[in-house]
């Protein structure tokens, strides 16, 4: 069984070997085709280096002087420097103008906050004051109504059943009237003639039948 299998085992190894030498070989080839064109095409790849810059110079001379004149790669870079150091300035001048309009913005947005706020307080102020006007006209067109309205006539007293005694009306003079009366009457001109006195007589007096009536009345 031992002479069986190490023919095998054998053949096995040698397959291995042989694939790995195989490897071995072909990534070598494949370092030094690489290797080569790096070595042969080096000056080839320098040059187009060299295009490159070119092309790009080129396309800067086009971009400072629209005219098409070429004043040199030093010349060149020297405007390209200062180009790119006036755009700085303008970019930090800009930046500084966006952070002036930020906080002014800000500002102002705050400052809106504030109107509307006041807006608001001075809304509600009308509303409370427009709301007191109409209760007092109201009130007022109340009271103008109550005056205006007739009175009830059932709610009167009843004059004509009303049970009071005969009215009496005495005359009361003050003081001062007469004094001034007599004051008068000795400022008056001396063609006035006095009154004379006047006695009741027989038309004056009341019938009996009218003082008894009188009389039954109290």
């Amino acid at each position: 069984m031992e002479s069986e299998a190490s023919p095998a085992d054998k053949d096995g190894a040698a397959h291995v070997v042989t694939s790995s030498r195989k490897k071995h070989e072909a990534g070598k080839e494949k370092r030094k085709c690489e290797k080569a064109p790096k070595r042969i095409h080096k000056a080839e790849r320098e040059k187009q280096k060299r295009d490159n810059v070119n092309t790009l110079f080129s396309d800067l001379t086009k971009v400072l002087e629209p005219s098409g004149h070429d004043y040199g790669k030093a010349c060149m870079l020297r405007e390209t420097i200062r180009l790119v150091g006036e755009l700085i300035a303008q970019i930090d001048s800009l930046r500084k103008e966006n952070a002036a309009l930020t906080s002014e913005s800000h500002y102002m947005s705050i400052e809106k906050d504030e109107l509307k706020e006041e807006k608001h307080a001075l809304e509600a102020h009308i509303e409370s004051l427009q709301a007191e006007i109409d209760e007092k006209m109201h009130s007022q067109n109340t009271n103008i109504h109550y005056c205006h309205q007739a009175p009830d006539i059932t709610s009167l007293p009843d004059l004509t059943t009303s049970s009071t005694g005969p009215i009496l009306v005495i005359p009361v003079l003050n003081d001062n009237s007469g004094a001034e009366r007599e004051e008068a009457g000795h400022n008056l001109p001396s063609n006035v003639s006095r009154p004379r006195p006047r006695y009741p007589s027989s038309s004056d007096l009341w019938p009996s039948h009218v003082l008894k009536q009188t009389s039954r009345d109290n």
